[in-house]
Parts: C-alpha cells; structure tokens; sequence
C-alpha cells in the first residue's frame, strides 16, 4: 500500500513538473520585446536582465511613452520599461511589477531662495520640467500664486533662473544635475514633501502569468539574488 502511494505521489509530481511552463515559453514570440523609453536611464539594462532571466533572446524597441503603451495594449510588446510609475497612471489594461528604480524631484534654486517644501514656491514664480508628469504639474499651478512655467529643455530654465525672471525650477534628477553644472549661481533643494517617483515594469494585463514571471525576475533583481 506503501509502495502505490509513492508511486502515485512520484506520478503527480511528474505531471505538475511538465505542465510548468518556462518563463520563455509564456513570449508569444520566443523572445522578449521591450518597448523602452527614455525617461529611465537604465530602461536597456533592465530589459537586458529580464530576457537573461527568462533564456529569452531580447528585443528593444526604443520609443516615446503614450507608443510603448499602445505596443503593449495591442500586442506588439511584450514589456514597457520606463517612465512608469503610479503616479503617471498608465490606465487599467496594465500590471506593474514592484518598483525597478526611482527618480527624485529636485528644486533648483536662483537667488537667495531655499526651498524646503513646496509651500515655499507660494507667491513665486516656478518653472517646471515638461518631462514631470500632468498631475505634478498641476499642484504646482495650484500652489503657485504668480504662475508655473513650463520649459522644454535645462538651458531655458539656466537663463530664465539667472535673469530672475523665473525663481525656482522643478525637475528630475538628471535635469538637475545638468542644470547646477557650471552653474555657481544655482543650488539644488529637496522638498520634503514631494515623494520620489518609482519606476515599475508594465505587462498586458491579459498575460497574468507572464506578469507573474517577470515580477519574480524584479523582486531577484531588487534583493540581489542571482
């Protein structure tokens, strides 16, 4: 009696083990394709290691947020990395993984000003990254009594800064760092009360177990396991 237990215990295992699927096998492709965007530094890096991951050759897609969206959504990627986070509200048809990496917002400041929170931009007028997502932007404009102006690249927002025609400018990390670059003048501050934004990996949500595979493969790359 022994004995047929084992057996039929050995056969179940046997089969739950063959219907398993390798992560591989969940592409529809064969490969992974990650539509990737810019507003991640390491969007390559982190595609990179997921397909390591999944034994799957690795396609990238390099394109603009609202088309790596419409990839997904349609099919035609696999993945999005980049600028995506909770804040920015990528819509209902998508699952996030956990947090792949954050970007911090910085206040760069001319003048005499400090900024500690955003209150401190109250009465001024603040310039604001256009890269920075709508709902930021718009709290800005909220709590901003002489207006919030929006700048399209570091250099107008150095000029306006040191002419004083703009006192403070909010932006992301990087955009930051170029802007104090030569600049003496200029001096970063971090407003206690503005979160970091936290970049998550996007799957169809139609695809609930390559989801599952993929945030697996994030939450290995957060811990450092191997």
């Amino acid at each position: 009696m022994k004995r047929l237990v084992l057996i039929i215990l050995a056969a179940v295992l046997l089969l739950s083990g063959c219907a398993e699927q390798k992560p591989a096998e969940l592409l529809k492709t064969g490969k992974l394709r990650a539509a990737i965007t810019s507003e991640l530094k390491n969007s390559k890096e982190i595609a990179e290691y997921i397909a390591e991951k999944m034994d799957a050759p690795l396609e990238i897609i390099r394109t603009d947020r609202e088309t790596a969206l419409d990839m997904l959504e349609n099919g035609r990627a696999d993945v999005a990395v980049g600028g995506f986070s909770e804040t920015n509200n990528p819509g209902l048809n998508f699952l996030m993984t956990l947090p792949v990496a954050e970007n911090r917002i910085y206040v760069v400041c001319g003048g005499d000003l400090t900024v500690t929170s955003v209150s401190d931009l109250t009465g001024r007028v603040a310039g604001a990254s256009a890269e920075l997502p709508e709902n930021i932007l718009r709290g800005l404009i909220a709590m901003v009594a002489d207006g919030t102006l929006v700048c399209n690249n570091a250099q107008s927002a150095a000029d306006m800064l040191r002419s004083g025609d703009m006192n403070a400018y909010v932006c992301f990390e990087n955009e930051a760092l170029e802007l104090i670059s030569g600049n003496k003048a200029l001096r970063c501050c971090t407003p206690s009360d503005v979160d970091s934004e936290k970049y998550s990996v996007l799957v169809q949500k139609s695809k609930p177990e390559l989801f599952g595979a993929v945030n697996g493969i994030v939450g290995e790359m957060i811990t450092g396991e191997k």
